[in-house]
């Protein structure tokens, strides 16, 4: 009888963090402000040079489950990727994807009364919940010296003998252009692929990230080719359930990919927001949202 006099109390004003955390995909019912996005159009930042990408707007039938919880934070994740055919290609795509998928989610899946900013998807959301090795690291000098400029600064590279700080996620600004390294041009694999499953994570976290049509991870990644004996740049991505990658830049600049999608995340600063006070978590029957 205790108990339940305890929980009734801690529904009437939401769910406590712990309790949440206890919640994997369950859902939530969270609305974002209606918005647009239109950076990636053109080929200046996405590599769009067949013109295929159209300005964006708020998809409003999506539903949000519970990621993550922790730290005063409650992490969403779309019910399904939208905006299929959000075009990356070459230097310039995997120069700016990260920030390009970012700011589409922020500009459409955020709501600012409700501490809530949405991002993309990224490989470290995965990683954090998965038991899987993932990339060798090692270490390769190839023999085409071309690099998208972004390398430079990143974690795996970069060209001068001096690797840089920037994480396969990361990203503040726009870049564009590709560069010759040089004699010194060296770089780490970062690049891996496997199919997601209960050997490697809670089945509830395969049944999150599965989804298609494949999505973009705004995260990036290098492959060494043993064919062309040099880095093929690409992003991660989610094809049903595989994590894997398009490749977007190479000496031959191939592309072979171009008709992902998006998968949007929310991020919601639980100091400024009641969940749970009405609701079950159920699909038509979602956890409230409230500003405090």
């Amino acid at each position: 009888a205790t108990s339940n006099i305890v929980n009734k109390k801690t529904k009437q004003s939401g769910l406590t963090v712990e309790e949440l955390a206890l919640k994997i995909g369950e859902y939530v019912d969270y609305t974002p402000v209606s918005g647009t996005f239109s950076d990636h159009v053109g080929a200046t930042y996405s590599g769009d040079f067949r013109n295929k990408n159209v300005a964006l707007s708020t998809d409003t039938s999506l539903k949000w489950q519970i990621l993550f919880a922790g730290s005063n934070k409650l992490t969403l994740i779309s019910d399904k990727s939208v905006h299929s055919g959000f075009d990356l290609q070459g230097a310039n795509g995997y120069n700016n994807g990260v920030l390009l998928l970012n700011n589409a989610c922020k500009a459409m899946y955020s709501n600012s009364s409700l501490g809530a900013t949405g991002r993309s998807l990224k490989i470290e959301d995965i990683e954090s919940v998965s038991s899987y090795g993932g990339a060798s690291s090692t270490e390769y000098s190839p023999i085409n010296k071309v690099y998208p400029d972004i390398f430079a600064q990143q974690e795996g590279g970069p060209p001068n003998g001096t690797y840089g700080s920037l994480g396969r996620s990361e990203q503040s600004s726009y870049v564009t252009g590709d560069s010759n390294g040089g004699s010194s041009y060296k770089g780490r694999e970062t690049w891996y692929s496997y199919t997601m499953s209960s050997s490697y994570m809670n089945q509830k976290y395969v049944t999150l990230f599965n989804c298609s049509p494949t999505s973009w991870l705004a995260s990036r990644c290098v492959h060494y080719s043993s064919v062309y004996f040099d880095f093929e740049f690409g992003m991660f991505d989610v094809s049903g359930g595989t994590v894997d990658a398009t490749y977007l830049f190479h000496w031959k600049n191939l592309t072979n990919f171009n008709n992902s999608a998006v998968r949007p995340v929310v991020e919601i600063d639980l100091s400024k927001v009641s969940v749970g006070a009405t609701g079950d978590g159920g699909s038509d029957t979602p956890y409230s949202i409230t500003a405090k």
